[in-house]
């Protein structure tokens, strides 16, 4: 059964040093695009659309975020170069499902911890600064997107996605659970960034500060 060497190159590396609370960026395999060659789900943005559920965009700039279960808007929001997302459930797709199973055995916990979001682009776009209460291994499957990332020194144990704005407070935005006062709103001078190609993988810790921006499809 596949698992955690999928994704991540050296394995070794990467659970003495980075599991779970350091970045990782894991150079693009080959072996990585051709696992998921012949899903027809993966054919197009339109039949991702279709199997996803839960789906949104973020518009172009930073300028809010549809939410809907039309998929025809979502479709067309990402014609017009919004970036679109979802959730995939388990079950659609079974060579997906049992990395997760892989990847979960190997990193000590249960399939029903491990979950799949979708993100599609096209031509310049992305997502502005947040950051996420859950961890991600995120491969790209085509285009070529750029990460930046940084530590979250704000808040510590997060429980939902934060998406600072100017003057906004740590303690109001997670209910007091915060180790510093006002928040960020762009990334740090001194953030991480990573390019990464088809078949690349970037490991995200829990809370960490990411923002991506987006090439081709």
């Amino acid at each position: 059964m596949p698992g955690l060497s999928y994704i991540v190159q050296p394995v070794d590396v990467f659970l003495a040093a980075h599991w779970p609370d350091n970045a990782f960026y894991s150079a693009p395999r080959d072996e990585r695009l051709q696992y998921f060659e012949g899903v027809q789900e993966f054919q197009s943005a339109n039949s991702v659309i279709d199997v996803l559920r839960a789906t949104y965009a973020v518009r172009k700039g930073g300028e809010g975020i549809v939410c809907s279960d039309d998929r025809e808007l979502i479709k067309k929001l990402y014609q017009d170069g919004n970036t679109c997302s979802g959730a995939l459930s388990s079950g659609i797709i079974p060579r997906l499902d049992e990395l997760l199973e892989g990847i979960a055995r190997d990193i000590g916990l249960t399939k029903s911890c491990m979950g799949t979001e979708v993100f599609l682009s096209q031509g310049e776009s992305g997502v502005p600064m947040h950051s996420d209460w859950d961890i991600n291994f995120s491969l790209l499957l085509r285009g070529k997107k750029t990460w930046k990332l940084a530590p979250n020194r704000h808040v510590v144990n997060q429980t939902r996605q934060i998406v600072p704005a100017p003057g906004m407070d740590a303690g109001t935005v997670v209910g007091g659970i915060a180790s510093a006062g006002e928040l960020p709103f762009e990334m740090p001078a001194d953030c991480i960034e990573f390019h990464v190609s088809p078949g690349g993988v970037v490991f995200t810790p829990r809370g960490w500060w990411h923002q991506t921006t987006s090439e081709e499809e």
